[in-house]
């Protein structure tokens, strides 16, 4: 598939309730061909009927027979030349279109298997893995205590033990961000259950029927769970309360594109700043509707502290247990006036993504759109009717770690942000970052594929840009105003 790291060939689009994947340059040549066929069509019946009405028996009846003949030959030969390129479009249309079946077909199934044998290897790891930490506890086992709590080192401290991981994580990125190691992670991350089953001894074929390639009972959240109760029996991974402040209330306009509403995630650093946007539009005659904008994570610690965007909520979150971050969100959407028949657009990024997505979940708002930057978010399964929009780096080890998706109907809209260029060395995980995302969105914007433009004409209807005609008479003839509101939440209790 061709790629192309500075243009929309570089996207590939997937998902959206169908199994075709392909790049959107596939996707525009074959919706562009099926329009050409329609516009050679309407030029046959034209020159047909120019050619019954001036044809050779008009000519003739002017005395001009030579003309008469001529002119009926260039006709014949024009509708042959129109009918055969109308013909070709449609099969050079529908061959695209077959192949981009078929390669989503070969996806689906290679995906089908990947998922397989990762079940597989993990129960395999798991049925030994006890054996393996008895042999090696005696060697290793005070010196994880000693790294977990942060004193493998006199006085040092877990944010010096954090630091150390991430500068170990920044030396290694080039492998973190090569796409065979997300492959990987992903596969890990969804093989998890089946560790956790293999290390209760439990049969390979009740886990693969209780599993996600079967009833679906058991899955990622069920080992991220496990992880949580072990968790906070040492202490760490421990949820509370949330208070949600209002910060900044001011006019603003609507977002005029993906990459707008990239643009618009908070960006807090920790202990300072807001995690949540909303912005209100209000048009005379119409009820609120609203959009909100959830930052991704700022603390990377295990042990709570008043960051509720920290670790703590990322593993609880996946788990599917309550979280301060989703909490923290819901709270601030009572307070911006957000009821269960208020229309409402969540936007977040790498937690935020998760959280928008929890949210949107629950069922108790009227979502009208979910659209997630790098977002794991995959164990969380989405209501059917709710539009989806997925934007991931192919390289971003972060999304990798929600393992695969559990809902169908997400497009899901791939990037491999390094394609061809050296990985930058000053951050771990570069592909991760926010100002990354915003580049890929705003290929997004420039993309021609008809999935893609749909998705973004119901985002651009929402907040009333360009809108449909009846849409489009209502809103000029009652202003519509927005007004964005800020809110900061912090851990209590």
């Amino acid at each position: 598939m061709s790629r192309d790291h500075d243009g929309t060939a570089g996207l590939v689009v997937s998902g959206g309730g169908t199994v075709i994947v392909a790049s959107d340059e596939l996707r525009s040549q074959a919706d562009a061909l099926m329009r050409l066929s329609g516009d050679l069509d309407e030029v046959r019946r034209l020159v047909s009927a120019v050619s019954h009405r001036y044809g050779q028996a008009w000519l003739v009846a002017l005395d001009a027979p030579v003309s008469a003949v001529a002119a009926d030959r260039a006709a014949a030969a024009a509708l042959d030349l129109i009918v055969g390129c109308r013909g070709e479009a449609e099969r050079v249309s529908w061959m695209l279109r077959t192949a981009m079946h078929g390669y989503g077909v070969a996806e689906a199934f290679s995906t089908r298997l990947s998922q397989q044998l990762a079940a597989r290897l993990g129960h395999a790891v798991g049925t030994l893995l006890p054996l393996a930490v008895l042999l090696a506890l005696p060697v290793l086992g005070g010196a994880v205590v000693a790294v977990a709590l942060g004193t493998l080192a006199p006085g040092e401290s877990p944010g010096e033990v954090l630091r150390g991981v991430a500068e170990w994580a920044r030396e290694h990125n080039e492998v973190l961000s090569d796409p065979i190691t997300v492959a990987l992670v992903r596969g890990a991350m969804h093989s998890s259950d089946d560790v956790l089953g293999g290390a209760l001894q439990l049969p390979a074929e009740l886990l693969t029927l209780l599993g996600d390639e079967g009833a679906g009972l058991t899955n990622l959240s069920t080992a991220a769970t496990l992880v949580v109760l072990l968790g906070r029996t040492a202490g760490v991974l421990r949820e509370s309360g949330v208070a949600v402040t209002q910060s900044t209330a001011a006019p603003a306009t609507a977002p005029r594109s993906l990459a707008g509403r990239a643009a618009r995630i908070p960006r807090p650093s920790a202990g300072t700043g807001e995690q949540i946007r909303i912005d209100r539009y209000s048009t005379p005659g119409q009820p609120d509707r609203f959009e909100v904008y959830v930052a991704g994570t700022i603390d990377f610690g295990v042990v709570s502290d008043e960051e509720p965007w920290d670790m703590t909520s990322n593993i609880t979150g996946i788990a599917g247990m309550p979280a301060a971050s989703p909490a923290a969100v819901m709270e601030a959407m009572a307070q911006a006036g957000i009821t269960a028949t208020s229309p409402v657009v969540l936007t977040g990024y790498s937690q935020g993504g998760l959280v928008a997505a929890v949210v949107a979940s629950s069922g108790n708002y009227n979502t009208q759109a979910l659209v997630t930057f790098g977002a794991p978010s995959g164990p969380v399964q989405i209501p059917s009717g709710i539009p989806v929009l997925a934007v991931r780096h192919t390289d971003d080890i972060v999304p990798a770690l929600g393992g695969y998706d559990t809902s169908t109907q997400a497009l899901v809209v791939e990037r491999e942000l390094f394609a061809g260029v050296p990985v930058p060395s000053e951050e771990a995980f570069p592909a991760h970052q926010l100002r990354h995302y915003r580049e890929t969105a705003s290929l997004i914007d420039a993309a021609q594929s008809p999935e893609l433009r749909a998705t973004l004409r119901h985002l651009d209807e929402f907040a009333g840009q360009g809108a449909g005609p009846a849409a489009s008479a209502s809103m000029n003839s009652a202003r519509t105003t927005v007004e964005s509101t800020t809110y900061r939440a912090r851990r209590v209790g």
